[in-house]
């Protein structure tokens, strides 16, 4: 009879540890959009803790991320894909057996170059105006009159 009361709290125990073990971690999830409410596949998720350990996602296709077994604490985040403003927020807590949630919405962005020279593209050199158009006097007198 001890035996068997023995064995059943050391059970006990053994099923508390194994309890407050998984507890201890966390999870974090969140669905990614665009600014036309569209979800988007393929987002690179960075997940960063206080030591700067790294855990690294990709949304699904419906645009889901899961980041599992998390440790306590605070960590920063950062939503990046090509053609949208990466998206950052550090102020993200996972809680012991807890599930933090997301939604996240990237801008897109226009990236445009615009070179500037100093260079003229036009010249009055006649030669290097081979493509211009020469009106005389004849051919301006034969214009209309303006009618205004």
């Amino acid at each position: 009879m001890r035996l068997n009361i023995a064995l059943f709290l050391a059970l006990c125990l053994f099923t508390i540890s194994i309890g407050a073990q998984q507890s201890a971690k966390g999870s974090f999830h969140g669905r990614v959009f665009d600014s036309l409410g569209a979800l988007l596949g393929g987002v690179d998720v960075v997940l960063r803790d206080s030591a700067g350990v790294e855990r690294r996602v990709q949304t699904n296709k419906e645009g889901v991320f899961i980041i599992d077994d998390l440790a306590a604490g605070k960590y920063s985040l950062r939503a990046a894909s090509a053609g949208f403003s990466p998206f950052e927020n550090t102020g993200i807590e996972i809680l012991p057996g807890k599930a933090a949630t997301l939604d996240i919405t990237l801008e897109v962005t226009v990236t445009e170059n615009v070179n500037v020279s100093d260079e003229r593209p036009f010249g009055t050199d006649p030669d290097s105006n081979a493509t211009a158009t020469v009106l005389k006097e004849k051919d301006i007198e034969a214009l209309p009159d303006d009618p205004l």
